[in-house]
């Protein structure tokens, strides 16, 4: 029997209506459970706070990794995003103590779940490339929210700093051992005690000025002196000593200080695991060492602050190219020499003075690399607090409970009038049978129905009672402080 169907003798309209009367307390509960324990996820769930900060990338031809701003901007985003990194950022700012306590672990998804890094579009121009990152975060702590937004965005301009530094250190370093195998070299060769009285003869019928040679390299020492004097770093120069036998050059020390200088070059754009930074490396170990007999050369010391003495610096290196420029142009010719002893001597000079030219210009650099004037990365706009939530949406929650209660009401009404196979009004019964029905008896009141009715209807509250109870409760458990159910809803949001 399909005790839905509408009868012919009785409009569907009145049919519903019985039915509703019939079945209102159980549709009554079915809707109420499922809607407290919405409302009650709804109102218990922790407010979600975004904060950002703007991080604006500027890589100008000067830069050696201006051509590779992707590969930079991913390298700082791995170290961003380490677990050292996050498990530091974490106990600093005291984040998720009550999760850490119990699994550190989860702590730490959890922290880079909430952390966001979006590149925006990178624009190349000649010689130049900028891009820009977004960094987020969220928590239910707004101002916590802004200072972890603010901290991820300062830690990519400290790290290009530190990395800018260490690459003009390890430049520095690889310069100072070209030249001391360079000098070792020059210092094998026989000095001559005076100008030979032909050279000066043959410099004077070339119409050279040895007197204003003279003046121009005690100018060019002078200057050499307060370049020394600012950046406090300079190698020795070679020894004037007297040997007896020329010392031949070394091919080892020129391969290793090769295969260091590209090292360094390597580790200034790529991770330690990169392929090119292990077979470099290899090939550094499979060397056999120097042998050496005389001291090491001193590492120079780290110089001051750039930014007091950046222009006074800049002005001695310009100088220094003027003298050099001027003392070219009064010398005579390569090659005016017959000696090739003498040719090699000025060979080796020519490439002392050209790698202490690098040189110099190093240590300048590693000076100035400090310096804020040299940030490749810079943030643009600091992370503000948020003034109001992002999300939950609790309207949305409550609605979506409404609706999940209703069909739940309906289902329960449809399965009661399905297992009830027995008939409620004469016409069911006359649809049911061809016997005419001849009368119906209205049921007839005893004295202990009312009694009994109320001790149904106390019970039935009671019941009711007990189960709302049990379902907010247990949904109040669950939303209260649930800080991931939040992010997660709000991030579901969030995606198109």
């Amino acid at each position: 029997m399909n005790a839905l169907r509408p009868s012919t003798e009785e409009p569907a309209i009145g049919q519903l209506l019985g039915i509703a009367k019939r079945r209102l307390a159980p549709a009554l509960l079915a809707f109420a459970i499922p809607f407290a324990a919405a409302l009650t996820v709804a109102l218990s769930l922790p407010p979600v706070y975004r904060a950002s900060a703007l991080v604006v990338v500027e890589h100008t031809g000067s830069d050696p990794a201006a051509d590779d701003v992707e590969a930079r901007i991913h390298l700082l985003e791995e170290r961003n995003f380490s677990r050292a990194r996050l498990a530091s950022l974490m106990s600093e700012m005291d984040l998720y103590p009550r999760l850490r306590a119990v699994s550190p672990e989860a702590a730490i998804d959890r922290f880079r779940g909430d952390l966001h890094v979006e590149p925006k579009v990178v624009e190349r121009g000649w010689g130049h490339a900028t891009a820009t990152l977004e960094t987020t975060c969220r928590g239910s702590d707004p101002g916590e929210a802004a200072r972890v937004a603010d901290s991820l965005a300062r830690f990519y301009v400290e790290e290009d700093r530190s990395l800018r530094v260490e690459r003009a250190r390890r430049n520095v370093e690889s310069l100072q051992l070209q030249l001391t195998a360079v000098g070792k070299r020059l210092s094998g060769a026989k000095p001559s005690p005076e100008p030979a009285l032909d050279d000066l003869a043959a410099a004077r019928a070339a119409g050279v000025d040895p007197v204003a040679i003279a003046s121009l390299e005690k100018r060019l020492r002078a200057n050499s002196a307060e370049i020394t004097a600012i950046t406090g770093k300079r190698p020795p120069p070679p020894e004037p000593e007297v040997v007896a036998t020329p010392e031949p050059p070394s091919p080892l020390a020129e391969e290793r200080a090769r295969l260091q200088g590209e090292l360094s070059d390597l580790q200034s754009k790529y991770t330690d695991q990169h392929p090119d930074v292990i077979r470099v490396k290899a090939e550094l170990e499979r060397l056999p060492a120097v042998p050496t007999k005389s001291p090491v050369a001193r590492t120079p010391p780290h110089a001051a602050p750039a930014v007091p003495v950046a222009p006074a610096l800049r002005a001695l290196l310009v100088e220094r190219e003027n003298l050099r420029a001027e003392a070219a142009r009064l010398r005579p010719a390569p090659g005016a020499s017959s000696s090739p002893v003498a040719a090699d001597v000025k060979a080796t000079e020519t490439q002392y003075a050209t790698l202490l030219t690098r040189y110099d210009e190093a240590l300048a650099e590693q000076t100035l690399a400090a310096g804020p004037d040299r940030d490749a990365f810079r943030v643009l706009d600091a992370a503000v607090v948020p003034a109001a939530p992002v999300g939950p949406d609790r309207m949305r929650i409550v609605f979506l409970g409404a609706v999940v209660s209703l069909f739940a009401a309906l289902g329960i009404v449809v399965a009661f009038e399905q297992l009830d196979t027995s008939f409620h009004t004469p016409e069911e019964l006359a649809s049911f049978t061809k016997v005419r029905v001849l009368a119906s008896v209205p049921h007839i009141p005893q004295a202990g129905d009312r009694g009994r009715r109320v001790r149904r209807v106390l019970l039935a509250a009671a019941l009711t009672s007990a189960s709302l109870a049990a379902v907010t409760t247990v949904s109040w458990k669950f939303a209260a402080d649930n800080h991931a159910l939040a992010a997660r809803i709000v991030k579901g949001r969030s995606q198109p």
